[in-house]
């Protein structure tokens, strides 16, 4: 296979391409939304868990965490309901 040239002067990409990595990989070293929210401590314990206003939480908190606020918007807006299954258990017996 021919080799790539460069003036004259054939061109070494795999070494080039490391040095690379290793200079943009320690310096670039920029953490997601995610993992800044996993490292942030515990807000509450056991005591007030129940007082705990989680839609208040993130209406809050999306200031610094912005698209975590959508999907936390998303998922809490899910109703929570046994009904429809319930009534499948019941039905599902009746065949």
């Amino acid at each position: 296979m021919p080799g790539l040239y460069n003036n004259g002067e054939k061109v070494d990409w795999s070494s080039d391409f490391l040095k690379y990595v290793q200079e943009t990989s320690s310096v670039n070293c920029v953490k997601s939304e995610l993992g800044l929210y996993l490292e942030e401590s515990v807000l509450f314990n056991q005591s007030n868990i129940s007082n705990f206003d989680i839609l208040g939480y993130w209406k809050n908190i999306g200031v610094k965490y912005p698209t975590l606020q959508r999907i936390a918007k998303d998922f809490l807006a899910i109703p929570i309901s046994t009904v429809a299954s319930e009534s499948a258990i019941r039905l599902g017996g009746q065949f």
